[in-house]
């Protein structure tokens, strides 16, 4: 698994040169058949792009916010099948 820096992400439809390293990185991990998260995913443009670009998981505080010890022991004791890195699918 490959996990790229957040700054990548955080500065998409900023920055060309940060989304032409984004984009190799993930086609890196597509060609090289490895799973690739990203992490600061802070709203659904960003995920979009994500998916276009072939990444295969996010993190941030679109899917949950980071959460204090207690509230996290409270989540992992009701934890079942959800995880804190989604998987990104193809759009159905």
């Amino acid at each position: 698994m490959i996990k790229t820096d957040g700054r990548f992400v955080r500065h998409i439809g900023q920055s060309e040169t940060d989304e032409v390293i984004l984009s190799s990185i993930c086609q890196s991990a597509t060609l090289l058949n490895i799973e690739l998260v990203a992490e600061w995913v802070e709203n659904q443009n960003q995920i979009d792009v994500l998916r276009e670009k072939g990444c295969t998981r996010v993190q941030g505080h679109v899917i949950g916010a980071p959460l204090r010890r207690s509230r996290l022991l409270e989540f992992l004791a009701t934890f079942k099948s959800k995880t804190c890195l989604t998987k990104l699918g193809g759009s159905d």
